[in-house]
């Protein structure tokens, strides 16, 4: 009898139990689960959103503004605009160069085209190009030719005596050349010294050049020359074919010397306006016959407006304004050739203070 109580007793509170497990389920279903479910979404949309945010700032992370007022930042390449553009991702003007060398500008050239180009140095400015002045003389009472200095960039010739002797000076006389020469007949009637000048434009090397054509059996100077540039300056041909600046003289009775610049110096502080450094060189200094100077290579520059000249090109320039009156091309070539050695026939001597 017992045993049944307590059997029945157990069947009634297990019932119970039942009953309160599956109210407690029911209870969790209807509302602790659906706060459960409410909060794991509302998680993941938090992390969703944090993830665009993360993205959204990795990417905005190389972006730029142009200022405080750009509201809508982006790549550079986007930002860049006129003569700044994107290379290979890196910044850089249109048509920029590493090494764009001395004295350019960046802008356009006269083709409108964007780049490093040739600075020109306009007329307000220094140029590599200017005008200097040669003279020559003689002392011939016939007519004798002379390369005037400058070539085709020389200007008109003045000549004058320093006798009271008729002057004859004219273009040229008894010429036999086959090549353009800027050439001058003088003489003096009875005998005398005849000068003539020419300023040309140039851009000089650093010698300057001073020949003289000699008596073989006096050792009298009887015509000179001189100026900061070569004789064949100008000229259109090189000193191999143009030496020096008396043509075809007389080899049997004369011969050619070409001076050290020594004295050059000493003997500029006394040019003038009315005398020019040549006669200051005949009037106060001679030729030191006995002197055997060595003979140093000595430069020449060049203006090449054709491209046709021998030489090193050293610059390309510009023609400033003032320079057209003798060069047409809008840009020239400086070409530089050296004079490593005299050809035969060329003396080379001193000059020194002439004995009173």
């Amino acid at each position: 009898m017992n045993r049944k109580i307590f059997l029945a007793c157990s069947i009634l509170l297990l019932s119970a139990n039942c009953c309160f497990a599956s109210e407690i389920i029911k209870a969790f279903e209807d509302e602790d689960l659906v706060i459960l479910n409410e909060e794991l979404r509302q998680r993941k949309e938090a992390t969703r959103d944090n993830d665009d945010d993360i993205s959204d700032l990795q990417d905005s992370e190389y972006k730029v503004k142009a200022s405080s007022s750009d509201e809508d930042g982006d790549y550079l390449d986007a930002k860049v605009k006129n003569s700044i553009e994107v290379d290979s991702d890196d910044l850089q003007l249109v048509n920029d160069a590493a090494s764009p060398g001395a004295t350019k500008y960046y802008g356009t050239n006269g083709g409108g085209t964007k780049g490093f180009h040739t600075l020109s140095l306009g007329p307000w400015a220094t140029s590599d190009l200017k005008t200097s002045t040669g003279s020559v003389s003689t002392i011939s009472s016939t007519l004798v030719n002379l390369t005037l200095p400058g070539g085709s960039y020389g200007f008109y010739p003045q000549v004058k005596t320093t006798v009271a002797r008729q002057l004859v000076a004219q273009i040229a006389s008894g010429f036999t050349t086959n090549s353009y020469v800027t050439n001058i007949a003088l003489s003096v009637v009875g005998g005398g010294p005849a000068y003539a000048q020419q300023r040309y434009v140039t851009s000089s090397g650093p010698d300057h050049w001073i020949f003289f054509l000699v008596d073989k059996e006096t050792k009298s100077i009887v015509s000179g020359w001189e100026s900061p540039d070569h004789p064949c300056y100008g000229t259109g041909i090189t000193e191999k074919d143009m030496p020096h600046p008396f043509g075809d003289y007389d080899s049997e009775k004369f011969f050619v010397v070409l001076a050290d610049n020594e004295v050059i110096e000493k003997a500029k502080e006394r040019v003038t306006r009315g005398k020019t450094l040549l006669e200051v060189l005949l009037d106060n200094y001679q030729i030191d016959f006995a002197s055997y100077p060595e003979y140093e290579p000595r430069e020449i520059i060049e203006v090449d407006e054709w491209g046709t000249i021998e030489g090193e090109t050293i610059k390309t320039i510009n023609t400033p304004q003032w320079a057209r009156i003798k060069i047409n091309s809008d840009t020239v070539e400086l070409k530089k050739r050296v004079v490593e050695k005299l050809p035969k026939g060329i003396k080379y001597k001193r000059m020194k203070r002439r004995e009173s």
